[in-house]
């Protein structure tokens, strides 16, 4: 056989064996995994992360290794996510798992995707699986410590505390409406004016519950805190309770940002496994009747929990 036969037959055996084991070893099926564990919550991580909103808190304006990210949608503890870049897509799965304690998650990001029959595309593919490999990796760092921040999941900062007003002016209404800022006012001034009346003396916000409609009416409940009991007098009654925990949160807005925190208390108390002892309510740390400008309104959510 001639040399140069002998070559030919050479270069063809390794090109041989070079595709036979760019085969062998690069499948056809691509698997891409990553997990991380964080400080948070698992269902309002996929609550959160299910709002294509959320992801422009946090992820980078020039994108993760170039890459850009399309929120797919919600499947039980999963959201479909898929990272984009130069035309290619890699479409895969975030799950959020809930480990030990109800403040503790993993999150696991898995992606699968076929590899091309060209075996010099399959390589590049392999090449390209690793920077996808990392880019996860920064991305669920970035997500995680989007996620270990309340304020990020609920809009609110919570935290844990022990009431401090042991005496309450109460009265309660019932409407087929939201009260106006005057209506709550008024009825406000009418308890002040009440308290003064009876020795008695404020000294801390008014608070308001709205309860849930049933048969078309609200059930409205305002109260103003004081320094000891007073005898009750047709529709203002007394109550006394003593000091308990709570949990806090505030919010600033108007009656829609209000209602909303009171909300996401509610939807805080169901991550956490928390009970309520009584109902919440909105502390109103503005006087709202002197502030026009309801962006300026502060409001603070308390429940009393077990």
């Amino acid at each position: 056989m001639k040399v140069r036969n002998k070559w030919l037959v050479a270069v063809s055996i390794i090109i041989v064996l070079f595709v036979a084991g760019v085969y062998v070893f690069i499948p056809s099926q691509l698997t891409l995994s990553t997990v991380k564990a964080f400080k948070c919550n698992a269902g309002g991580a996929v609550r959160t992360m299910n709002d294509g909103d959320s992801w422009k808190k946090w992820w980078p304006d020039k994108g993760v290794n170039g890459y850009s990210y399309h929120v797919a949608g919600k499947l039980y503890q999963e959201v479909g996510i898929s990272l984009e870049k130069e035309g290619h897509s890699f479409e895969g799965r975030l799950a959020f798992i809930q480990k030990g304690p109800v403040d503790s998650a993993l999150i696991h990001w898995q992606c699968r995707f076929s590899t091309s029959l060209n075996p010099l595309k399959r390589i590049a593919q392999y090449r390209e699986a690793f920077l996808v490999r990392r880019t996860m990796d920064t991305v669920l760092s970035l997500m995680g410590g989007f996620l270990e921040k309340k304020v990020n999941i609920y809009g609110m900062e919570i935290h844990n505390d022990m009431s401090k007003d042991s005496c309450l002016a109460v009265t309660k209404w019932m409407a087929s409406s939201y009260p106006t800022t005057a209506d709550i006012y008024k009825v406000i001034a009418d308890l002040r004016s009440y308290i003064a009346s009876q020795g008695a003396k404020e000294i801390d916000y008014p608070m308001l519950h709205v309860a849930s409609p049933q048969n078309g009416q609200l059930e409205i409940m305002v109260a103003v805190p004081i320094d000891r009991g007073v005898k009750a007098n047709g529709r203002i009654f007394p109550r006394n309770f003593v000091p308990w925990k709570i949990l806090t949160g505030e919010v600033t807005g108007g009656i829609f940002m209000a209602e909303r925190g009171m909300e996401q208390m509610g939807k805080y108390l169901e991550d956490y496994q928390r009970t309520a002892m009584a109902v919440s309510f909105q502390s109103l740390v503005t006087e709202r009747i002197q502030e026009t400008d309801t962006s300026r309104w502060v409001t603070r959510i308390i429940v009393p929990v077990y």
